[in-house]
């Protein structure tokens, strides 16, 4: 039988034992902490894609290469099953990680959900002119810039926008510059997406990079299903598209002073109008600060404004006389694909004579 002072030495040395064990662990952990990481890229052009719905929505969309997908080996929700449904339906491998250290540098901080994608760069085929929508085949071909064998083999070489000819109103794209917020940028695709727009023109030598991560995560996966314009001449793209048929309209601040007050409309009066039943339209969008550059906005046939709301006697002027420009996009957008009651389409031939 031991004593008590022996149980409680053999106490003591486990304790103690422990502590030198723990501190070792902590040590080498803490060793481990400060070996840099090396990102495994694929491919020198791999884009990384974090969080549930991008990757949902790339997966879902295929218009990318899939290179490997990340996943940490502890999450077992709907939506991890999901992305690992999703990615061995299209043959894509999946590495599990014990921990989140290489998900969390590849994302640089950022949420990611427990998943990250290696694949392509989003597509974006570099247009110099839409040409006018053929009703017949319910397509816009597309002029292409030009553009090296691998954006070709990613942007493809003769792509064309399709919409249904069906419907009550022909086609509209939006064309953003100035976008310099990822955030702002994948806010407003977002936002064209839930509307339904045919497509984004993005002037890439002013807006945000399109192959940021930030951009696809703020758009929520919309980048993969709305067609993506890349523009690098924008004032020869909007002059050829608008000699091509396409009516171009301006979004501005109202200014009383403006020289351009007889081409001016309310985004209100725009909804009542319905411009979409006679022509195919091209709405251009300037950044927040300085709004649209003055030889892009020389070019619209009409200029669009956001009324304001008067507001209430009590209400206190703190100098907000704007709106962010995602928000701007969410209600100019909605006034032109407002479908009115009763309409059905109308050819230009047989359409008013009207700007719109």
């Amino acid at each position: 039988m031991r004593s008590r002072d022996s149980n409680s030495h053999a106490n003591e040395a486990s304790s103690t034992g422990e502590e030198v064990r723990g501190t070792k662990e902590r040590k080498e952990r803490k060793e481990r902490d400060h070996i840099p990481m090396a990102i495994p890229y694929t491919t020198a052009s791999s884009q990384f894609l974090y969080g549930v719905n991008p990757i949902v929505a790339a997966l879902r969309a295929n218009k990318r290469k899939f290179y490997k997908l990340h996943l940490k080996d502890a999450e077992r929700t709907s939506d991890a099953r999901e992305i690992r449904a999703l990615a061995k339906d299209a043959g894509v491998p999946i590495t599990y990680h014990r921990d989140t250290n290489l998900l969390d540098k590849i994302s640089e901080g950022r949420p990611h959900n427990g998943a990250v994608l290696e694949a392509s760069r989003l597509p974006s085929p570099p247009v110099a002119q839409m040409r006018k929508p053929d009703k017949d085949s319910g397509s816009v071909q597309l002029v292409l810039g030009s553009q090296n064998a691998e954006d070709a083999d990613i942007n493809g070489t003769s792509p064309t926008l399709t919409y249904d000819t069906s419907s009550w109103r022909h086609p509209f794209v939006l064309f953003l510059d100035g976008i310099t917020d990822p955030g702002n940028l994948g806010g407003i695709v977002r936002t064209a997406h839930f509307y339904g727009v045919d497509a984004v023109a993005v002037a890439v030598n002013t807006c945000a990079n399109l192959q940021s991560p930030i951009f696809a995560k703020a758009s929520a996966g919309a980048c993969e299903a709305v067609p993506i314009l890349a523009v690098n001449k924008p004032s020869a793209f909007i002059t050829d598209s608008g000699k091509a048929g396409w009516r171009i309209c301006a979004a501005v601040a109202p200014d009383a002073r403006s020289r351009s007050l007889n081409k001016q409309v309310t985004s209100g009066s725009l909804a009542v109008q319905s411009p979409l039943i006679r022509h195919p339209h091209i709405l251009l969008l300037g950044s927040e600060g300085e709004g649209l550059r003055a030889n892009l906005r020389s070019k619209a046939d009409l200029e669009v404004t956001i009324e304001r709301g008067m507001p209430s006697k009590s209400a206190i002027d703190v100098g907000v006389d704007s709106m962010n420009v995602g928000v701007a996009a969410g209600v100019l957008v909605d006034a032109f694909m407002r479908k009115p009651a009763n309409t059905v389409a109308v050819d230009e031939a047989s359409g008013s004579d009207r700007v719109f």
